[in-house]
Order: structure tokens, then sequence, then C-alpha cells
């Protein structure tokens, strides 16, 4: 880890890129929705919950992340890429340590077009791309899904992972990049979309698939949060310069991308961030697989979480000899933060959220929502998750299974209170196919007129 003048350097780049025109689709199609839900609502007696499908698979494709505008659109980050080989070291035939020789972007590039032969041209053109999925006629079920942008198919582009939305601002995370979108109005009713680059030079490294940018969340100070997996970055502006070759990391920076800094690392691939009440960020970290489990992790400042890539043999590696994936114990190394839990194995954390405190019954209240991307519906689903605080930490109080027999890649809430899950079918193979849930309990959902007074309403 090599970073220049503080642990919290400063950058601010700006580059705003040519305006990009998109058309849209419309198109209907209803179907039923399998699963087994777990209802904790028996002690209010409320457990009138329902679930439908609310996207059918003809509007959405791929889909790994969502995020939800104030007018109650889904704005959802679709996948192509994830197919290729350029974004893969395995399907490269490129060892780890070969790997890890990659000390920047450009490199990763140059090894592409090396091997690349007769696929660089699939590589040229494969695109990531974001979709707005919409319910214009208000019945409950989206009838329209407009490209917001894509096009996304630098050779360097890996999976569009990441997507928030603040007033009429999308922020986009496809490593190397984290960019800033703004559509701008147009005559003929066509979506302009400007693109505005504000930090490149992430994921030097191949690494496992979908270990690059994602996460975006905004704190409680008003900055914006992300995660980068162990594909590392190199990233060198005006005013910073961050280094990390052998671990993920959380980042947060201001809303233009100036003042960046390095908040946390030492974590594998962590895809998803979520802040509590309090103001603590969480999130869950994938593990390795031979040996450790999948890690529940209070995110502190500073915090270093032990994982260092490239170790081999895996399953020699101090990671697993000193049991640095473990939660604290007697002679755990004092250098890092230690997992507040360990969840399970063949886990596969992606999506997560943080009950907001509108929309279900108040056993709620307090619970993280985390999707488990299993590939095969038998295991995967959304476990619920609470914790109290111990010390200066937290420790583990509830972790079980909320919706199981679906293959889940992110879980957001309307501002209504309706839950809205992004899924994959059976297989957890990328096809042309996907769909999104939805479930909600209609003793609970808001309306817009009385959503202010409920929020503050909220004990927390």
């Amino acid at each position: 880890m090599v970073m220049s003048n503080s642990i919290r350097p400063l950058l601010k780049l700006s580059l705003i890129l040519p305006i990009l025109c998109i058309g849209g689709t419309i198109a209907v199609q209803t179907l039923k929705v399998k699963a087994t839900i777990r209802s904790n609502s028996t002690k209010s007696g409320l457990s009138h919950y329902r679930m439908d499908n609310y996207a059918a698979p003809n509007l959405v494709i791929n889909p790994v992340s969502m995020s939800i505008d104030e007018d109650g659109r889904l704005y959802v980050t679709q996948t192509k890429r994830i197919t290729l080989d350029a974004i893969s070291a395995d399907r490269l035939g490129i060892s780890i340590r070969d790997d890890l020789m990659l000390n920047s972007v450009q490199d990763r590039v140059n090894l592409l077009k090396k091997l690349g032969g007769d696929r660089l041209k699939s590589w040229n053109t494969v695109d990531e791309s974001i979709q707005i999925i919409d319910d214009v006629d208000h019945n409950g079920k989206a009838d329209r899904s407009v490209v917001y942008t894509d096009k996304f198919q630098d050779p360097a582009d890996m999976i569009g992972a990441g997507i928030l939305i603040k007033d009429e601002q999308v922020y986009f995370t496809c490593s190397p990049n984290l960019w800033r979108l703004k559509r701008c109005s147009t005559p003929d009713g066509r979506i302009n979309v400007r693109r505005e680059l504000l930090i490149t030079g992430f994921s030097p490294h191949f690494s496992g698939v979908g270990h690059g940018l994602h996460g975006l969340t905004w704190g409680p100070d008003g900055k914006l949060y992300f995660s980068v997996g162990d594909s590392g970055m190199n990233v060198k502006t005006k005013d910073a310069s961050i280094q990390i070759l052998n671990s993920g990391a959380v980042l947060r920076c201001e809303s233009d991308g100036s003042r960046l800094e390095l908040f946390a690392w030492g974590l594998r691939n962590p895809e998803e961030l979520a802040f509590n009440e309090y103001g603590d960020l969480f999130t869950a970290d994938n593990d390795q697989d031979p040996g450790d489990q999948t890690r529940w992790i209070h995110v502190v400042e500073g915090g270093d979480y032990g994982w260092r890539a490239g170790v081999l043999p895996l399953d020699k590696s101090p990671w697993i000899r000193e049991r640095l994936w473990t939660p604290n114990w007697k002679g755990q190394p004092a250098y890092i933060v230690p997992a507040v839990a360990v969840l399970t194995t063949n886990f596969g954390p992606c999506g997560l959220t943080y009950y907001p405190g509108v929309g279900f019954p108040k056993e709620y209240h307090d619970t993280f929502f985390l999707c488990n991307f299993g590939y095969v519906e038998s295991n995967s689903g959304v476990q619920t998750i609470r914790v109290e605080p111990v010390g200066a930490s937290y420790k583990l109080t509830h972790f079980q299974n909320f919706i199981s027999g679906i293959i889940p890649t992110d879980v957001e809430f309307s501002w209504k209170g309706e839950l809205y899950i992004s899924r994959w079918e059976e297989g957890g193979n990328p096809s042309n196919n996907g769909r999104i849930d939805k479930l909600w309990y209609p003793e609970f959902v808001q309306s817009k007129s009385t959503f202010n007074r409920s929020l503050l309403s909220q004990p927390n």
C-alpha cells in the first residue's frame, strides 16, 4: 500500500465527455413469483405481506444493482461484459502471480491486447448499460423499460456494478471508472446523458469476476462512499495518489469526486455498503472459499481487515493459518480489526440495504437485508441481520433467511416502504433474462402525502 502525504489524500478531477443520445422501448409481461418468505411479524399479528413480479424478463437483463429516484423509477445496471474472457484471469489463463504483477489499468489493457486475438472485437463491442424501469400506468407493475445510457465498452471496462441517484445526477461505477451522469432535456423527448469522469485507476488486476468498483452509498457526513474488491487501485490525480494492489477497500469523496479518502482496507470483495441509524458502516466481505467464511464487517475509519491477495497457496496462507478471517479471539494478530461475525460457507453476499423505518412492521426496525447469490435457487435468497453495540463495536444477534428460492443481486427500499429485489434465473448464469420482484405490507405502504410525517414519527 502506497499513499502520498497522508492516509486520506485529496483528489480533484473533472472531465466532461461528449453528450450521448439514447432511445427506449416499452414492453409488458406478467409473471408469478416463486419464493419462500419467512415473516417476522407474528408479534404484531401483521403478516399480510404481498410479493409479486414487478419487472418481467423482457424489461431487464442481467440486473446487478438498483437505485430508486424520488418518482419511484428504478435505475438498474445491466451487465453483458460478465460473459467476456476480458474480465477474468482464469478465462484468459493468467496465473494469480502474473495477475498481481500488473501495476496499472494500462498494464491490464496491454495484456488484453497481447492475448486478445480474434476476441478483441467482442471485447470492444459488448457493453454495460443502465436501464430505467417505470410503472407508467400506476397499476403496481412496470410497463416501460428505457435505456438511460449504455456503451460502456472500452477494453478496460469491467462490470457496471454500482449505481446511486442524487437529485437528477446518477453515480455509476464500472471499473476502472467512477462516473457522474446527468440527463439533459431535448426537444424530441429523447434522453441525453452527459458523462463526467470523476475518478479513474481502479482494478489494475483482473482478480475474481465482480471484484471491481461497487457499493455506492451516501454517508451521514454527506460524502459519497464506495468500495472496490481486491482487483485493487492505482489512483493518481492532481493532488492524490492511492495505490493498493493486494486487497479491497472502502473509500469516500465529495459529490464531485474531490477530497478522495481511503477509509478502510484489508477486504476481499465488499460488494455493497450500508449505514445503520447511528451512522456506523457495515458490509459483508466475500470469502475466498477454501477454509474461511463470509465475514460480517463493522467498517471503521482507518481499519485494516487483514486480507492480502496472492499469498499462495491459499489454504496455507496466514489468512488461514493465523485465522485472520475469524471474529476476535485471544491469539488474533492485533493489527487487524476483526469481523463482527462469520455468516456461513458457500455464501455469495452482494446487495445490501438497511431498513429505513417505513413500510414494514416494527420487528424489522434495526434490520439489514443482505442478498446471497448462490448460483442455484436452493442455495440463494435474502437474509436479515441485526446487531447490538458491544464496547466500541457490535455483536451479531440475528441472522436468518427472509426469502429463499430466488437468486438475488440487489435489494432496495422505495420511499413508500416497498422492498425491490433484482434477481437472476436458476443457475445464476447471465442470459437475456432477469427480473425484479416487489415485496410490501399493504398496511404500512406510504402515500407521498404522508411520507414525511411518517418519517418524523419514527423513533430512529
